[in-house]
């Protein structure tokens, strides 16, 4: 005899977008690997994020049910879009937050990994933030998992980039979320961090890959990216004594070194 059915968690993907080639890519790899329901309960909102009045999307008009299409009010970066997304998200009922770069794609099973990895939580431990590895990314999330091995593995990790990464609706409101007074996105993964450990949750990454085709949308001229980098230190350094400590225990050196390139 079945046991009664189990609902889903409602899970909100959340996508800002300014390239409708990378957003097509993007939403079909979603079509082909994200479960319909009533196997999952997952819906995708988009922030359009294309200056002026653009054309409409052939994607997102081709699935409304599943797919939102929400247009910002004023200027914003990263960060600030998945926060407006998030407010939508949590308003609609979604208990997972899914944020996510349009130069990325989902992969077979992404989904029942990282809710698996969620569930899988030694006991006591407060999972914040879950990242996942990819071809195009640093520290622990740089990795191609085995299968077979690596499923359901979780791997603590102090910092967690966000191209892609699962978080608890609940969690990222009660953290702040992503912090919008930064001057730009440069930093809004590293803040996002540190507001879970100094919450008490410890942030990881999972099995989850997720191919990343790498700063396409977001991708300035040299001049404007050094100024961003430090006026994004600037800012992290005012707001967020010891960060550099905190997310790279050990490795302090060696990211400072890296980070130095880029504000010169």
């Amino acid at each position: 005899m079945e046991g009664p059915a189990v609902t889903p968690p409602r899970v909100a993907v959340l996508i800002p977008s300014r390239s409708p080639r990378l957003l097509d890519l993007c939403l079909l790899s979603h079509e082909l690997f994200t479960p319909p329901p009533p196997e999952a309960n997952v819906c995708v909102w988009v922030m359009d994020t294309r200056p002026g009045e653009p054309e409409p999307w052939t994607m997102v008009n081709e699935d409304a049910k599943r797919i939102h299409l929400l247009r910002p009010e004023g200027s914003g970066f990263y960060g600030r879009w998945c926060h407006s997304l998030a407010l939508v998200a949590r308003e609609e009922g979604a208990e997972f937050l899914v944020f996510q770069n349009d130069d990325t794609v989902v992969t077979p099973g992404w989904l029942d990994q990282m809710l698996l990895e969620f569930r899988g939580c030694a006991e006591g431990t407060r999972l914040g933030l879950l990242g996942a590895c990819s071809n195009v990314a640093s520290g622990l999330q740089l990795r191609v998992p085995v299968a077979g091995r690596d499923l359901g593995a979780l791997f603590a990790s102090p910092a967690v980039v966000t191209f892609f990464a699962m978080t608890r609706t609940a969690d990222y409101f009660e953290v702040g979320g992503f912090d919008l007074g930064l001057p730009a996105h440069n930093f809004s993964d590293f803040a996002l961090s540190l507001r879970y450990l100094r919450a008490g949750f410890t942030n990881g990454v999972g099995s989850a890959f997720i191919p990343h085709f790498g700063s396409q949308t977001f991708r300035k001229d040299p001049g404007a990216h050094r100024a961003d980098m430090a006026a994004g230190k600037a800012y992290m350094d005012r707001a967020y004594p010891g960060w550099v400590e905190t997310l790279f225990p050990g490795q302090e050196a060696k990211f400072l070194s890296c980070l130095g390139e880029q504000v010169k």
